[in-house]
């Protein structure tokens, strides 16, 4: 353990971090494998779900700041195809059993709050999790010259 390292943990203590936090910077401080991911910020308190923000940097491990909420949100799941920890891509995810990586860290957290904090173009926000909208139910959805066609305006032939 170098300097800093050792520096950043003794101002975690000063400052009477909690014993959950001030455990997993300790965990990760030792680099144990288990600990992946497990302090997001060294000498600040990261936010927690919830808690507005300005940066995705002030947001713990598996959360951003949400775009126009300014608030915590979770990191989408890649949802990838798995053998293990180690074949997600992101820090914060896990393979469960079915093979998938999910954002462990930010269970029971949403993924937005209101429009626009979702970061995928052609997404909304329903129900605090980032989904595909389709752009038109039936005609009248279109302007003038366009149809509905499989959730999409196209132009009338």
């Amino acid at each position: 353990m170098d300097d800093s390292v050792l520096d950043a943990l003794a101002r975690g203590l000063a400052a009477r971090r909690p014993r959950r936090g001030l455990t997993a910077g300790l965990a990760a401080a030792a680099g144990l494998a288990g600990a992946r991911g497990a302090a997001a910020r060294v000498g600040a308190t990261a936010l927690t779900c919830g808690q507005f923000c300005r940066v995705d940097a002030e947001c713990n491990a598996g959360l951003r700041c949400g775009g126009v909420s300014e608030r915590c949100v979770k990191v989408p799941d890649t949802r990838l195809r798995c053998n293990g920890n180690s074949g997600c891509p992101a820090r914060h995810e896990v393979c469960t059993r079915g093979g998938r990586c999910l954002n462990a860290l930010a269970a029971g957290c949403p993924e937005c709050r209101v429009a626009g904090d979702c970061p995928t173009a052609g997404t909304r926000c329903r129900g605090g999790r980032c989904v595909v909208v389709p752009e038109c139910t039936d005609n009248a959805d279109c302007r003038r010259g366009e149809r509905c066609r499989r959730g999409s305006c196209a132009p009338r032939p």
